[in-house]
């Protein structure tokens, strides 16, 4: 949030407006000894108005970041959707889309038609922590069906792709499906796995 930004900046000005101020009071004090009311409703002044200018400041320069910030986020979603529109399929996770159990894993995909098209060859690979864990290749035609759901329940692990998941939170999941009429579109996305 934009307060949080400007939360900082606004604790330093309370602090950095004090130095002003308490060379303007003992200044004022030291130039005219008889009047401390007047010198110190001068620095009490000074003090609000340095404050308050610098906090306008800081909150707009933390309004122009946070905006640029959603502006790109924005930019980025708007290209993500002319990308998948353009597109006649797109694969993308169900849910908590992977499960990790003993030497097995399952991998549950969303699939969006915007043409009539048909699956040939889907490929998955997915990485963990220390790089790529597992790639399998399925042309299956009873897994890869017209449904708007893919199941990859048989997949089996070696120990050594066991082992390289253990330690892995999140998970990058990478399919590149080839359509029949050999054209081919490659999606990308993280999952947090259920194990057990």
């Amino acid at each position: 949030m934009w307060w949080q930004e400007a939360s900082k900046p606004i604790r330093d000005t309370a602090m950095l407006s004090l130095g002003p101020s308490v060379t303007i009071l003992l200044v004022a004090h030291y130039v005219n000894t008889s009047d401390w009311r007047s010198s110190l409703i001068l620095a009490v002044g000074s003090y609000g108005a340095f404050f308050v200018l610098y906090c306008l400041w800081q909150l707009k320069n933390s309004a122009i970041a946070f905006s640029k910030a959603r502006s790109l986020e924005l930019e980025s979603l708007r290209n993500f959707k002319a990308q998948a529109i353009a597109q006649p399929i797109y694969i993308g996770p169900q849910n908590y889309c992977t499960r990790i159990g003993n030497k097995h894993a399952v991998i549950e995909l969303v699939v969006v038609r915007r043409a009539p098209v048909r699956i040939s060859h889907l490929k998955v690979t997915v990485s963990g922590k220390n790089g790529r864990a597992f790639s399998r290749d399925f042309t299956d035609p009873s897994l890869i069906k017209d449904s708007g759901q893919i199941r990859l329940d048989d997949i089996i692990l070696l120990q050594e792709e066991v082992d390289r998941l253990s330690d892995t939170a999140v998970l990058s999941v990478g399919v590149r499906a080839t359509l029949e009429d050999e054209s081919s579109f490659e999606f990308g996305f993280s999952s947090i796995p259920l194990r057990g």
